[in-house]
Parts: structure tokens; C-alpha cells; sequence
């Protein structure tokens, strides 16, 4: 494999980032379709869940109502046998069932013994008709207590059955009994109320004729609900079984799909390189090729390929776009290269003319209109350079502050124009008589500063008086023949500013005016 071949397998190539392209577009639409098939067998199995769950529910259901009608239907068989049991009794109206027991039977005994003690056969004859009358009646009031409570005994030893009742037709208790906390039978002495659980009820009335009374059955359907409870954990554990088979079934699909990823996504991406090497790589090869001879200049190289000209796909119009292209450059390039030469001489002829403008523009900026010396700005520029090099070198230096004398005589008598001369004239003598490396310029109005380099203080004392007597003995053309100057001198001080010197050499100079003027004085 070449070079160009390797470029192309590099992150940075195109065929790398379309085989990237290619590879998480398929890696996407896999998520999405494993996403999609892990959702909808984790929902199949979910369905067949839930439908296993009401399926087991309806079955728990069903038996249970089966079990509570079971219950009832027996529970309603065994009142119907009891009421059959108290209607003769009911129907004779006898009083409440007496407890009786071993007691009432020694009683009658007793009775019985006292009755033959007597000696008088009569007497002992009468005794016993009275006693075996009453006898007679609770021999029948015994026979019924132990019919009533053989029956309920029956009926009680059913496990849901807690209490039976038998009324009168006033709805007095005739005879009842319960079972307490350990399950012992007791007789009733009262209407009967659970103070233990809630209880169901179940009743019929006894009729012959006539409404005679009726029963009544208080039971509990603890075996009922113990079989719900069993029911509904049944149902939790099945659903935590299915949780966990769901959760197992879903990491094997998961898997599988998974193994399945990797062996569609190895051979998808073995096809797209093979596919990408083949119609892409090489063309683009000799494409990058053709670009790098157009970039050196072999034109003709890229004529000489007609294999890849022919080409009727996307890379086919690329290389022939490529051709139209250099025919264009070769049209184009001879006039651009007459346009650059035309225009280089334009540039150059443009650029020596923006020089003079510019030179001649900072010449106007920093030179005085009237008396063509350095101006105010300038002497600024100067005074700032002066004051930089005194401050790091330690350097001394001096200015010269000068002003005509009577200059505003000098307009009043002869004109501003006579005046104007005077300055023209005055600053001629100043450049003349300083040396080349002073700095003259105008200050402002009649006044002039020299800013002197490198002089001490008496230096520039016998400079400035030089200048004054040149001034003095010069004449002037075209108005006064005879004009002074009175000037102040200051020099360099530490921590000195432009506006101290000038302000001391200015002091010096009102100083030399107060005292007839035309001399020269230094700050002292």
C-alpha cells in the first residue's frame, strides 16, 4: 500500500471519517433496533405476566367464593335443622331453658325422700302427687335444655361457628350458648356481643302457624380470609419469581443481540473498507496526486490522465472540473501577471506621492506657519525627549525663553505686516547664531524658545548674551532698523517638569523686562 494509500487511513483523511460515518450511522440504527427489541420482549413478558397473575387471581377468586358459598350453603342447611329442633319448643311456650344440672336432679331426690318420711300413707300420697307433677315439668323442661344444647354443642363444634342464639317471638333470649377464648362452651344469660373479632351473622325465623321466634348463627370466616392471605402471597411470590425470570430473560437477549452487534458490525465494517479502498481511496489518491502537479506547475501531467477522465461518477466531474480549471489558470495567469506588473508601478508611483504628502504633512504639523521654525507641538516633542534623557542619564540642559521688546509698538507704528517681517527676521538670526544641535521654535506671539543640550547654566548665560548683541546691532529691513530682545534662563533641576523651567525661565524674563529690558538674566 503507498503513501497516499496510508494518508487516507489516517483519523484526519476523508475516507476515515466517511468509514466513521458509515460505522455510527450502523451503530445507531443497531441501538435503536436493540433498544426497541429488548422493550418489547421485556413488554411480551411482562403481558404473559400479568396475564398468568389475573389468570391465578380469577382461580383464587373463585375458589374462595365457592369456599364462602360452600360455607353459607352449610352453615343455612345446619340452621334449618336447630330451627326444626326449637319449634316444639318454641311452639309450647316454655320459659328460658334453667341450667340444669347434677344439682337440680339431687333436689328432686331430695324431694322424693322428704315425701316418704311421713308416716301417714295419705299424707305421703299427696306429697308425692304435688312433687311428681313438678316432676313431670322439669322432666319436659330438662328433655328440651338437653335437646337445644345437644344440637348447639353439634352445631358449635364447627370451626367457624362462634355463638347460636334462639329467641321468643318478643325477641328474648330462649336459650343460647357461645364458646369463649379456650373454646368451652357457656351458656348465655344475655343477648350475645363479640368483644374479640368482627363476626358475621346468619338467621332464620321460626314459624308454625305463627312466628314463633327465630335463630340466629354468629360465625367468623378466618379460614376464608387465611386462604385470601395464602392467595394473595402466592400471587406476590409468582410475581417475584416473574420479576427475576424477566430481568434474566432480558440480560439473555440482551447478549445475544450484543454478540450478534459485534459479529454485524465487523463484517459491515470489513465491507465498508473493502467497498471505500476500491472507489474511493484510489481515486482520491490520484486526485491528490493530479493537485500536487498542479501546485508545482505540470500542467501537462494531468491531460495524460484519460483513465481517470473517463470516469462517469462524482470523482470522474472532479477530475475533469480540474482540467477546466487549469486551462483557466493558464488564460488567466499571463494577465494576471500583466495586471501585477501595472499595478506595482501604480503602487510605486502612489507610494512615493503618499510620502511626500506625509512628510510635507509633518512638516506643517510641526513647523511654524509664519517663521518656518519648529512650532509649539514640536517644542513640546523636544522638550519631552530632553527632559527623558536629563532624568536617565543625569544630564544637564537649558532653555532660553526671548521676547521682542515694544513688539506691540513695533505693529501700532509701522503695521502687522512690518511685525511679521521682524519675526521672520528674528527667527533667521536665532537658527544662525544657535548651534546645530539647539532646538529653536516660536512660543507663541514675539516670544521664542531655545532649548540648549549638554549647557550649563553660565554656558548658556554667555550663549543667550551673544545672541542678544547680534540682535542689537542687527538691522532690520522694512521697518524699525534697530529692534532688542529681553530673554530668561533656566537650567535642569531634579524633579524638574517642562512647566517648572519654562515657568523659572519666564520669572527671569519678566525680571529682565522690569529692569529696562534688552539684557538677559538666569534664574537665580
Amino acid at each position: 500500500m503507498s503513501l497516499h494509500t496510508l494518508s487516507f487511513l489516517s483519523p484526519r483523511s476523508l475516507n476515515f471519517r466517511l468509514i466513521a460515518s458509515f460505522f455510527s450511522i450502523l451503530l445507531l440504527i443497531f441501538s435503536i433496533g436493540n433498544v426497541i427489541t429488548i422493550q418489547l420482549a421485556r413488554e411480551q413478558l411482562y403481558q404473559q405476566r400479568d396475564a398468568q397473575i389475573a389468570a391465578q387471581r380469577e382461580t383464587f377468586r373463585i375458589e374462595i367464593e365457592q369456599a364462602e358459598q360452600h360455607l353459607i350453603a352449610d352453615l343455612q342447611a345446619q340452621l334449618a335443622i336447630i330451627t326444626k329442633a326449637v319449634r316444639g319448643p318454641l311452639q309450647n311456650h316454655v320459659s328460658v331453658v334453667r341450667d340444669v344440672g347434677e344439682s337440680a336432679e339431687a333436689q328432686i331426690v331430695r324431694q322424693f325422700a322428704d315425701c316418704l318420711r311421713n308416716t301417714e300413707t295419705s299424707r305421703i300420697y299427696s306429697c308425692l302427687k304435688v312433687h311428681a307433677h313438678h316432676f313431670s315439668l322439669d322432666s319436659i323442661d330438662l328433655t328440651n335444655h338437653l335437646m337445644i344444647k345437644t344440637s348447639i354443642e353439634l352445631l358449635l363444634s364447627r370451626e367457624e361457628l362462634v355463638a347460636v342464639e334462639v329467641l321468643d317471638w318478643e325477641d328474648q333470649l330462649f336459650a343460647g350458648y357461645a364458646l369463649d377464648r379456650d373454646g368451652i362452651l357457656h351458656p348465655l344469660r344475655q343477648r350475645f356481643a363479640s368483644q374479640r373479632q368482627i363476626l358475621r351473622r346468619l338467621e332464620q325465623p321460626v314459624v308454625e302457624d305463627d312466628y314463633l321466634g327465630r335463630v340466629i348463627f354468629h360465625y367468623h370466616t378466618e379460614t376464608i380470609d387465611a386462604q385470601s392471605r395464602r392467595a394473595e402471597e402466592s400471587i406476590a411470590q409468582f410475581i417475584e419469581y416473574s420479576d427475576r425470570s424477566a430481568v434474566t430473560a432480558t440480560h439473555q437477549i440482551t447478549q445475544t443481540r450484543l454478540i450478534e452487534g459485534v459479529i454485524f458490525f465487523v463484517l459491515s465494517l470489513l465491507a465498508i473498507s473493502i467497498i471505500t479502498l476500491v472507489t474511493i481511496i484510489r481515486p482520491l489518491t490520484q486526485l491528490t496526486r493530479h493537485a500536487e502537479y498542479i501546485a508545482q506547475g505540470d500542467w501537462h501531467v494531468i491531460q495524460a490522465c484519460d483513465a481517470s477522465v473517463q470516469r462517469r461518477d462524482e470523482l470522474g466531474i472532479l477530475i475533469r472540473t480540474f482540467n477546466l480549471m487549469l486551462e483557466t489558470i493558464r488564460t488567466t495567469h499571463q494577465e494576471l501577471k500583466n495586471a501585477n506588473t501595472c499595478l506595482e508601478q501604480k503602487v510605486k508611483e502612489r507610494t512615493r506621492e503618499l510620502e511626500e504628502k506625509n512628510q510635507q504633512l509633518e512638516r506643517l504639523s510641526s513647523t511654524d506657519g509664519l517663521t518656518q521654525i519648529s512650532n509649539r507641538v514640536k517644542l513640546d516633542e523636544q522638550f519631552r525627549e530632553q527632559l527623558q534623557l536629563a532624568q536617565r542619564y543625569d544630564a544637564v540642559f537649558s532653555i532660553l525663553l526671548c521676547d521682542v521688546d515694544f513688539f506691540k509698538r513695533i505693529n501700532d507704528t509701522y503695521g502687522h505686516q512690518s511685525g511679521d517681517l521682524v519675526l521672520i527676521e528674528m527667527a533667521q538670526l536665532l537658527q544662525q547664531e544657535m548651534r546645530q544641535t539647539d532646538h529653536v521654535g516660536r512660543w507663541g506671539g514675539e516670544e521664542f524658545l531655545v532649548i540648549l543640550p549638554e549647557t550649563s547654566l553660565t554656558d548658556a548665560l554667555a550663549l543667550a548674551e551673544r545672541l542678544r548683541c547680534t540682535i542689537a546691532n542687527h538691522t532690520f529691513p522694512g521697518g524699525p532698523t534697530s529692534v532688542t530682545i529681553s530673554a530668561g534662563l533656566s537650567s535642569y533641576q531634579i524633579g524638574d517638569t517642562q512647566e517648572t523651567m519654562v515657568e523659572r525661565a519666564d520669572q527671569a524674563l519678566y525680571r529682565a523686562k522690569s529692569e529696562g529690558r534688552n539684557r538677559v538674566l538666569a534664574y537665580s
